[in-house]
Formats: structure tokens, sequence, C-alpha cells
């Protein structure tokens, strides 16, 4: 969250700590307004593809307290690609019976 005066470097070190987090997606919240060199340099850093559901988001989103004010909400799917890869294999011999009634 950010106030004052806010420009496109704001945008460029929010990047920097996103890619150095490990972090896909950054959400930029600001008292002003965004300008275009802040619009410009959050399209720049490009857009992110959710692992295994067909939907993309942008990298780095501006979101302003105005908009969180008048009910926009800021949606980050929790999808975790850890979750999927650490499930361990069920034996299907034992779940066999599971299913007989």
């Amino acid at each position: 969250m950010k106030s004052g005066n806010v420009g496109r470097g704001d945008i460029a070190k929010l990047n920097s700590d996103r890619q150095r987090e490990g972090a896909q997606i950054g959400i930029f919240i600001t008292l002003n307004e965004p300008t275009a060199p802040m619009r410009n340099e959050a399209t720049a850093v490009g857009k992110y593809k959710f692992p295994l559901i067909n939907h993309t988001d942008d990298r780095i989103q501006i979101v302003t307290v105005q908009e969180i004010l008048n009910g926009k909400r800021v949606n980050l799917l929790t999808w975790r690609d850890n979750t999927v890869k650490s499930a361990k294999a069920a034996n299907l011999q034992q779940q066999a019976p599971l299913l007989d009634d």
C-alpha cells in the first residue's frame, strides 16, 4: 500500500520484490489513481496462467482504495501447484472395498 507520490518506479520495485519472494502475482494498493507509466509498467510484466485451470491474471495488479471502497474485490486464486504434486497416490486395491455396498 502506498500513498503520496506514486509512480512507475513503485511498480518496478513491487515486481522486483515479487520475483525475489517467488510470488506469481503482486497487488499494488494506492490512494491515488495510477498514472499511465504505472499502468504501462504493470502491463509490461505480463500475465500469469494458473496451472491446471484456464485462467490468467495480470502479474502486477493496481487497485485504488476508492475501488475497494466501491466494492471491487481483489480475486486471488489460491490454487497451489504443490498441493497436487504432494498428494500421495492411493492403492486402488485398498480403495475398492470402500466402494462396494
